[in-house]
């Protein structure tokens, strides 16, 4: 049998960490040859990305479908 988890079962608790700034931290992904800055993607249905915030995501760094 498969085990499966779900958000109740599992504790995520904060630790101690020695960053100062969030600048010191490179939150950038690759995507094949692209780099896009900031780690948010954009859910691909026409009536939550249209064509002026696909725009705006590509300015800024984002991905959207």
């Amino acid at each position: 049998m498969k085990v499966t988890l779900s958000f109740d079962d599992v504790l995520l608790t904060p630790q101690h960490s020695s960053i100062k700034s969030r600048s010191e931290i490179d939150i950038s992904s690759h995507l094949g040859s692209k780099k896009y800055q900031v780690p948010i993607i954009s859910s691909p249905m026409d009536t939550v990305t249209g064509q002026k915030m696909a725009c705006t995501f590509g300015e800024i760094g984002a991905l959207a479908v």
